[in-house]
């Protein structure tokens, strides 16, 4: 979910179907959140913000954006 820093009502941004999404990560151009589902298997997910629209990305657990220049 999130909310605006100055309040208001929180939106759902990942929706729980069938799977719990887990971990989700806003990535930094803020459109778009990458989580988990937990299900057999666990799947990697990018969705936008905007649309709604998901993408499976690849059979795993606990993704995280990682910064390249740290």
């Amino acid at each position: 979910m999130r909310i605006s820093a100055d309040g208001g009502i929180p939106e759902v941004i990942v929706r729980a179907e069938k799977e719990m999404p887990l971990y989700p990560q806003v990535l930094p151009n803020r459109k778009s959140v990458l989580f988990t589902l937990y299900g057999t298997p666990l799947k990697i997910f990018l969705q936008s913000i905007e649309s709604g629209k998901r993408s499976e990305l690849f059979v795993g657990d606990s993704a995280r954006y990682l910064p390249t220049d740290i």
